[in-house]
């Protein structure tokens, strides 16, 4: 199977590192999805979101900058 990247881009009114936070944080990314989400912050972590539909791996992190990393969606 041909796999594709996928490149998101938003402009949100809060800082750098507020937008990461709720991104990395499991109880700050679960109030604003709306579901539970479990997220190790350090590269090779694993991470689960929207009830566990979403999973993957981090690949790369960089602290209020950047998160690359590799998932499965079940939906």
């Amino acid at each position: 199977m041909e796999t594709k990247s996928i490149t998101h881009e938003v402009f949100l009114n809060a800082t750098p590192h507020e937008v990461f936070e709720a991104y990395v944080d499991d109880t700050q990314h679960a109030e604003f999805s709306g579901a539970p989400a479990t997220i190790a912050r350090r590269a090779g972590g694993r991470f689960t979101a929207y009830d566990a539909h979403l999973n993957g791996t981090t690949q790369e992190i960089e602290q209020d900058r950047a998160r690359n990393e590799d998932c499965r969606a079940g939906w």
